[in-house]
């Protein structure tokens, strides 16, 4: 509902999670599934507490020159928590984007200072999977690296590694805080990219995650993009949308779908697909679709990848 000129806010349950988790006795996704949690709505926020049009925008503009300033982002964040609850969705949202944006533009800047040989090293002795920076601070053996990885928590990134190498990501657990703040469309981006990036798809060009969280995940994707087509951050899932499609037909370098030497599916992937293909659709899936197409050719050919299945890939999964 909107009060004359501010949109009030609206709360979500937060103990449901819009997303599901595929396994051997759960179904792709929940009957009427919606990818912005179920519509239940508490009582709004009184009058009093609504922030008026004018409080809005001054909250904007000042965060607008903050996040301007050199190495303004931990300052404009800090500002962004304490006072987005000040603003209406519509500035809550910019104000979100726009943090993201720039987030995304310093990250090359600040994950450049992590490359020397010696910092290299020295995260071999202290880095675990799924340890926080805070931890990694707490780990680290020189003031040098605890600085870095300092700044990197208050820009709001984490650390990975691949191929040898520690580098920066983005944290976007740093952006759950924000949901019931923003719109509906944002609120459903923020949790995709948090449950996205809380595990690495692959590493070393190689596939990390499930087949049926592979899917899983291209499922939520796709969602996203049919329920907000013209959403600010829709174009950028449709990217990412395509890369889990990729590599559900395809596989990786290091991960094929199907074996070099005799061209037979990967025996984790038919069961996965099998048993997706198996589920009723009922949330109109065009991916869900596909892959019981998928499962039937490769059925009809010994689940190998012959001429007929090369052929229907070629059709219905071209590679980009």
């Amino acid at each position: 509902m909107k009060n004359t000129l501010h949109s009030q806010k609206r709360y979500r349950k937060p103990a449901m999670k819009w997303f599901a988790v595929l396994s051997s006795a759960a179904l792709l996704l929940p009957a009427a599934w919606s990818p912005a949690y179920a519509q239940d709505t508490v009582p709004s926020r009184s009058a009093a507490a609504v922030a008026s049009a004018s409080e809005s925008e001054t909250v904007l503009k000042t965060f607008q020159s903050l996040l301007k300033k050199k190495n303004g982002i931990p300052e404009a964040t800090a500002y962004l928590d304490k006072n987005i609850s000040k603003t209406s969705p519509h500035h809550a949202t910019l104000m979100v984007l726009y943090l993201e944006n720039a987030r995304k533009k310093a990250l090359p800047t600040i994950d450049e200072k992590f490359y020397p040989g010696p910092i290299q090293l020295e995260f071999r002795t202290i880095f675990k999977e799924n340890n926080s920076m805070n931890q990694l601070i707490q780990k680290a053996k020189t003031q040098k690296v605890k600085n870095l990885l300092t700044e990197a928590r208050n820009y709001g990134y984490k650390v990975i590694t691949s191929e040898g190498m520690y580098y920066l990501t983005m944290d976007y657990s740093t952006f759950e805080k924000y949901k019931d703040e923003v719109k509906e469309d944002i609120a459903a981006y923020i949790d995709i990219q948090s449950e996205l990036s809380s595990k690495q798809m692959a590493k070393d060009a190689a596939l990390t995650i499930g087949y049926q969280e592979l899917v899983n995940r291209a499922t939520l994707l796709e969602s996203f993009v049919s329920s907000y087509p013209n959403s600010n951050r829709t174009q950028q899932i449709e990217g990412q949308f395509d890369l889990y499609k990729h590599v559900i037909f395809y596989g990786m370098d290091n991960t094929p779908l199907f074996d070099y030497v005799d061209g037979t599916i990967k025996p984790n992937a038919k069961k996965a697909y099998t048993f997706i293909a198996g589920l009723p659709n009922e949330n109109n899936s065009e991916l869900h679709n596909l892959l019981k197409e998928f499962v039937d050719v490769l059925k009809a050919n010994d689940y190998k990848q012959t001429a007929e299945v090369t052929a229907w890939l070629d059709q219905h999964a071209p590679i980009k």
